[in-house]
Protein backbone atom coordinates (compact mmCIF):
# COMPACT_ATOMS: atom_id res chain seq x y z
CA UNK A 1 0.00 0.00 0.00
CA UNK A 2 3.09 2.46 0.95
CA UNK A 3 4.32 1.25 -2.88
CA UNK A 4 0.83 2.23 -4.42
CA UNK A 5 0.36 5.99 -2.44
CA UNK A 6 3.96 7.09 -3.34
CA UNK A 7 3.37 6.08 -6.80
CA UNK A 8 0.19 8.14 -6.91
CA UNK A 9 1.18 10.75 -4.12
CA UNK A 10 1.05 13.65 -6.87
CA UNK A 11 -1.55 12.62 -9.12
CA UNK A 12 -4.31 12.43 -6.62
CA UNK A 13 -4.30 16.15 -6.71
CA UNK A 14 -5.06 16.10 -10.46
CA UNK A 15 -8.30 15.17 -12.34
CA UNK A 16 -6.57 12.22 -13.84
CA UNK A 17 -5.56 9.77 -11.81
CA UNK A 18 -7.55 6.20 -11.96
CA UNK A 19 -5.20 4.88 -14.76
CA UNK A 20 -2.39 4.98 -12.63
CA UNK A 21 -3.80 2.73 -9.85
CA UNK A 22 -2.99 -0.15 -12.07
CA UNK A 23 -0.65 -2.08 -13.73
CA UNK A 24 0.10 -1.88 -17.44
CA UNK A 25 0.70 -4.40 -20.01
CA UNK A 26 1.83 -4.43 -23.93
CA UNK A 27 -0.65 -5.71 -25.65
CA UNK A 28 0.96 -7.08 -29.37
CA UNK A 29 -2.02 -7.44 -31.49
CA UNK A 30 -5.68 -6.87 -31.80
CA UNK A 31 -6.49 -9.36 -29.59
CA UNK A 32 -4.93 -10.11 -25.68
CA UNK A 33 -5.31 -14.22 -25.54
CA UNK A 34 -4.92 -15.75 -21.82
CA UNK A 35 -5.81 -19.00 -19.87
CA UNK A 36 -8.25 -18.25 -17.14
CA UNK A 37 -9.81 -21.06 -14.59
CA UNK A 38 -12.97 -22.05 -15.33
CA UNK A 39 -13.81 -24.82 -12.54
CA UNK A 40 -11.64 -25.88 -9.20
CA UNK A 41 -12.13 -28.69 -6.81
CA UNK A 42 -10.03 -28.21 -4.08
CA UNK A 43 -9.50 -31.85 -2.06
CA UNK A 44 -6.77 -31.31 0.48
CA UNK A 45 -7.80 -34.42 3.22
CA UNK A 46 -6.19 -35.38 7.02
CA UNK A 47 -4.79 -38.84 7.02
CA UNK A 48 -4.21 -41.09 9.55
CA UNK A 49 -0.55 -41.98 9.65
CA UNK A 50 0.86 -44.88 7.08
CA UNK A 51 -2.37 -45.06 5.82
CA UNK A 52 -2.94 -46.39 2.27
CA UNK A 53 -5.22 -46.43 -1.01
CA UNK A 54 -5.45 -42.36 -0.66
CA UNK A 55 -7.30 -40.57 -3.54
CA UNK A 56 -8.19 -36.79 -4.47
CA UNK A 57 -10.52 -35.27 -6.35
CA UNK A 58 -8.42 -32.16 -6.56
CA UNK A 59 -8.39 -30.33 -10.43
CA UNK A 60 -9.34 -27.50 -12.69
CA UNK A 61 -10.05 -27.39 -15.83
CA UNK A 62 -9.04 -23.99 -18.31
CA UNK A 63 -10.54 -22.08 -21.01
CA UNK A 64 -9.85 -19.46 -23.48
CA UNK A 65 -10.23 -15.54 -23.06
CA UNK A 66 -9.83 -13.51 -25.97
CA UNK A 67 -10.00 -9.25 -25.15
CA UNK A 68 -10.26 -6.87 -28.01
CA UNK A 69 -8.83 -3.40 -27.66
CA UNK A 70 -10.84 -0.04 -28.15
CA UNK A 71 -9.94 2.89 -30.20
CA UNK A 72 -10.61 6.28 -29.04
CA UNK A 73 -9.73 9.59 -30.92
CA UNK A 74 -10.23 13.01 -31.20
CA UNK A 75 -9.37 15.79 -33.89
CA UNK A 76 -8.59 19.61 -33.86
CA UNK A 77 -8.31 21.58 -37.23
CA UNK A 78 -5.92 24.41 -37.01
CA UNK A 79 -5.10 27.22 -39.28
CA UNK A 80 -1.80 27.94 -41.02
CA UNK A 81 -1.52 31.51 -40.40
CA UNK A 82 -2.43 31.31 -36.42
CA UNK A 83 0.65 28.40 -36.45
CA UNK A 84 2.76 31.06 -38.21
CA UNK A 85 2.01 34.06 -36.86
CA UNK A 86 1.42 32.55 -33.08
CA UNK A 87 4.55 30.38 -31.70
CA UNK A 88 2.04 29.30 -28.96
CA UNK A 89 -0.74 28.50 -30.97
CA UNK A 90 0.22 24.67 -31.72
CA UNK A 91 1.40 23.86 -28.33
CA UNK A 92 -1.71 24.86 -27.02
CA UNK A 93 -3.84 22.57 -29.46
CA UNK A 94 -1.55 19.70 -28.52
CA UNK A 95 -2.35 19.75 -24.63
CA UNK A 96 -6.09 20.42 -25.61
CA UNK A 97 -6.37 17.14 -27.39
CA UNK A 98 -4.53 15.35 -25.18
CA UNK A 99 -6.13 16.45 -22.15
CA UNK A 100 -9.53 15.95 -23.94
CA UNK A 101 -8.04 11.73 -25.07
CA UNK A 102 -6.99 11.50 -20.81
CA UNK A 103 -9.98 12.75 -19.80
CA UNK A 104 -12.05 10.64 -21.83
CA UNK A 105 -10.03 7.72 -20.51
CA UNK A 106 -10.30 8.29 -17.34
CA UNK A 107 -14.17 8.42 -17.82
CA UNK A 108 -14.18 5.30 -19.43
CA UNK A 109 -12.13 3.45 -17.12
CA UNK A 110 -14.38 4.53 -13.99
CA UNK A 111 -17.64 3.90 -15.97
CA UNK A 112 -16.90 2.24 -19.56
CA UNK A 113 -20.01 0.39 -20.70
CA UNK A 114 -17.73 -2.32 -21.77
CA UNK A 115 -18.97 -2.25 -25.54
CA UNK A 116 -16.69 -2.06 -29.15
CA UNK A 117 -17.00 1.79 -28.43
CA UNK A 118 -16.43 1.72 -25.11
CA UNK A 119 -14.15 0.09 -22.39
CA UNK A 120 -14.51 -2.61 -19.93
CA UNK A 121 -14.54 -0.05 -16.66
CA UNK A 122 -14.35 -0.68 -12.77
CA UNK A 123 -17.91 0.12 -12.50
CA UNK A 124 -18.83 -2.55 -15.52
CA UNK A 125 -16.89 -5.53 -13.45
CA UNK A 126 -18.38 -4.67 -9.61
CA UNK A 127 -20.52 -6.97 -8.03
CA UNK A 128 -23.26 -4.27 -5.93
CA UNK A 129 -22.81 -4.60 -1.84
CA UNK A 130 -25.01 -6.24 -0.09
CA UNK A 131 -24.82 -5.54 3.88
CA UNK A 132 -26.90 -9.21 4.09
CA UNK A 133 -24.63 -11.39 2.08
CA UNK A 134 -24.68 -14.73 3.92
CA UNK A 135 -20.93 -15.37 3.55
CA UNK A 136 -19.88 -12.10 5.01
CA UNK A 137 -22.64 -10.59 6.97
CA UNK A 138 -21.99 -7.18 8.05
CA UNK A 139 -25.64 -5.46 8.57
CA UNK A 140 -27.55 -4.60 10.49
CA UNK A 141 -24.62 -4.66 13.01
CA UNK A 142 -22.65 -1.75 13.50
CA UNK A 143 -24.26 1.73 16.16
CA UNK A 144 -24.10 4.58 14.41
CA UNK A 145 -23.07 3.39 11.10
CA UNK A 146 -21.42 6.37 9.01
CA UNK A 147 -19.93 6.69 5.12
CA UNK A 148 -16.63 5.68 6.24
CA UNK A 149 -17.96 2.13 8.27
CA UNK A 150 -19.56 1.62 4.76
CA UNK A 151 -16.38 1.79 2.82
CA UNK A 152 -14.54 -0.15 5.63
CA UNK A 153 -16.91 -2.86 5.13
CA UNK A 154 -17.11 -3.43 1.85
CA UNK A 155 -13.15 -3.73 1.79
CA UNK A 156 -13.99 -6.00 4.85
CA UNK A 157 -16.59 -8.14 2.45
CA UNK A 158 -13.97 -8.11 -0.81
CA UNK A 159 -11.25 -9.70 1.43
CA UNK A 160 -13.52 -12.33 3.28
CA UNK A 161 -15.29 -13.66 0.03
CA UNK A 162 -12.14 -13.22 -1.82
CA UNK A 163 -9.66 -15.42 0.60
CA UNK A 164 -9.18 -18.52 -1.96
CA UNK A 165 -8.03 -15.67 -4.43
CA UNK A 166 -6.20 -13.57 -1.41
CA UNK A 167 -8.15 -10.36 -2.38
CA UNK A 168 -7.22 -7.41 -0.36
CA UNK A 169 -9.01 -4.48 -0.55
CA UNK A 170 -6.82 -1.54 -1.15
CA UNK A 171 -8.32 1.87 -2.55
CA UNK A 172 -12.00 3.58 -2.65
CA UNK A 173 -13.40 5.81 -5.38
CA UNK A 174 -16.04 8.06 -4.12
CA UNK A 175 -17.89 11.32 -5.49
CA UNK A 176 -15.96 14.22 -4.70
CA UNK A 177 -19.27 16.02 -3.15
CA UNK A 178 -20.09 13.30 -1.04
CA UNK A 179 -16.25 12.88 0.29
CA UNK A 180 -16.88 16.20 1.63
CA UNK A 181 -20.04 16.75 2.95
CA UNK A 182 -20.30 12.82 4.61
CA UNK A 183 -16.75 12.72 5.90
CA UNK A 184 -14.26 15.40 5.51
CA UNK A 185 -16.24 18.17 7.04
CA UNK A 186 -18.14 15.71 9.51
CA UNK A 187 -18.10 17.36 13.26
CA UNK A 188 -19.91 16.81 16.59
CA UNK A 189 -21.83 19.58 18.90
CA UNK A 190 -18.87 20.77 19.53
CA UNK A 191 -17.25 21.44 16.53
CA UNK A 192 -14.96 18.25 16.70
CA UNK A 193 -13.80 16.34 13.51
CA UNK A 194 -15.69 13.17 14.29
CA UNK A 195 -13.52 10.01 12.59
CA UNK A 196 -9.80 9.27 13.87
CA UNK A 197 -9.89 6.58 11.65
CA UNK A 198 -9.66 9.67 8.79
CA UNK A 199 -5.79 10.82 7.85
CA UNK A 200 -4.20 12.77 5.06
CA UNK A 201 -0.88 11.12 4.50
CA UNK A 202 1.79 13.21 1.15
CA UNK A 203 -1.86 14.79 0.39
CA UNK A 204 -3.50 11.18 0.28
CA UNK A 205 -6.49 10.65 2.18
CA UNK A 206 -7.15 7.30 3.98
CA UNK A 207 -10.07 5.75 6.04
CA UNK A 208 -8.13 3.45 8.35
CA UNK A 209 -5.64 1.58 5.75
CA UNK A 210 -8.10 2.22 2.82
CA UNK A 211 -6.58 4.68 -0.01
CA UNK A 212 -9.54 7.17 -0.78
CA UNK A 213 -9.42 9.25 -4.46
CA UNK A 214 -12.49 11.96 -4.47
CA UNK A 215 -13.47 11.88 -7.93
CA UNK A 216 -15.77 14.28 -9.97
CA UNK A 217 -16.79 11.42 -12.73
CA UNK A 218 -18.28 8.97 -9.86
CA UNK A 219 -22.12 9.44 -9.73
CA UNK A 220 -23.56 11.41 -6.09
CA UNK A 221 -24.52 8.91 -3.82
CA UNK A 222 -22.09 6.37 -5.32
CA UNK A 223 -19.02 4.73 -4.22
CA UNK A 224 -16.51 1.48 -4.77
CA UNK A 225 -14.04 -0.51 -3.25
CA UNK A 226 -11.41 -2.49 -5.03
CA UNK A 227 -8.15 -4.74 -4.69
CA UNK A 228 -6.01 -2.86 -7.86
CA UNK A 229 -3.95 -5.31 -7.87
CA UNK A 230 -6.52 -7.44 -9.83
CA UNK A 231 -6.90 -5.08 -12.97
CA UNK A 232 -4.84 -4.37 -15.77
CA UNK A 233 -4.43 -1.40 -18.64
CA UNK A 234 -3.98 -3.49 -21.71
CA UNK A 235 -1.89 -0.58 -23.88
CA UNK A 236 -2.35 -1.51 -27.94
CA UNK A 237 -0.73 2.26 -28.30
CA UNK A 238 -0.48 4.73 -26.15
CA UNK A 239 -1.31 8.25 -26.57
CA UNK A 240 0.05 9.42 -30.26
CA UNK A 241 -0.62 12.55 -31.98
CA UNK A 242 -0.50 12.91 -35.67
CA UNK A 243 -1.23 16.12 -38.06
CA UNK A 244 -1.80 15.79 -41.66
CA UNK A 245 -2.79 18.55 -44.40
CA UNK A 246 -4.26 15.79 -46.75
CA UNK A 247 -7.85 16.08 -44.55
CA UNK A 248 -10.64 17.36 -47.11
CA UNK A 249 -9.70 20.48 -48.65
CA UNK A 250 -7.19 21.07 -45.85
CA UNK A 251 -4.19 22.08 -48.34
CA UNK A 252 -6.25 24.52 -50.49
CA UNK A 253 -7.56 25.95 -47.24
CA UNK A 254 -4.67 25.91 -45.50
CA UNK A 255 -5.57 24.00 -42.61
CA UNK A 256 -3.55 21.21 -40.40
CA UNK A 257 -5.76 18.78 -38.79
CA UNK A 258 -4.41 17.66 -35.58
CA UNK A 259 -5.67 13.97 -34.42
CA UNK A 260 -4.90 12.14 -31.35
CA UNK A 261 -5.30 8.69 -30.49
CA UNK A 262 -4.90 5.71 -28.08
CA UNK A 263 -5.84 1.87 -27.94
CA UNK A 264 -6.50 0.33 -24.99
CA UNK A 265 -8.45 -1.80 -22.77
CA UNK A 266 -9.23 -2.71 -18.76
CA UNK A 267 -8.59 -5.95 -18.53
CA UNK A 268 -9.88 -7.84 -14.84
CA UNK A 269 -9.89 -11.79 -15.10
CA UNK A 270 -13.52 -13.12 -14.47
CA UNK A 271 -11.90 -15.10 -11.34
CA UNK A 272 -11.18 -11.53 -9.94
CA UNK A 273 -14.14 -9.57 -10.25
CA UNK A 274 -15.39 -10.61 -6.92
CA UNK A 275 -11.77 -7.94 -5.98
CA UNK A 276 -14.34 -5.26 -7.30
CA UNK A 277 -17.28 -3.79 -5.15
CA UNK A 278 -19.80 -0.79 -5.48
CA UNK A 279 -22.69 0.58 -3.54
CA UNK A 280 -24.98 2.28 -5.87
CA UNK A 281 -27.30 4.20 -2.85
CA UNK A 282 -24.65 5.36 -0.31
CA UNK A 283 -27.40 6.23 1.80
CA UNK A 284 -29.28 3.03 1.84
CA UNK A 285 -26.02 0.68 2.25
CA UNK A 286 -25.45 2.93 5.53
CA UNK A 287 -28.72 2.03 6.95
CA UNK A 288 -28.80 -1.67 5.95
CA UNK A 289 -25.24 -2.12 7.92
CA UNK A 290 -26.70 0.45 10.97
CA UNK A 291 -27.26 -1.36 14.14
CA UNK A 292 -31.38 0.34 14.72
Amino acid sequence: LDQLATGISDLVKKRVVLPQLFKKIKMIRENYTYLEQTTIDRDTQGVAKCAKGFTSLTKEELGIQRVNYVKLKDTADLCRDYIEDYDFVEGRYNTLLNDSIAFKVDFDLLLGTDTTLSMKSINSVSSEFSSINPDALIGPNIPLANFADLLLGMACQIDVLGKLNSFMANVAIVNKMDWYTKIETSKDLNGNYLDPRLSRVDGNWYVGDLLVIPHVDVPVNTCYVLDTTRGAILDRQEIALRKSEENGTNFVDEFITLMVTVKLQFLVLNNDANAFMKCSDINLGISSIKLH
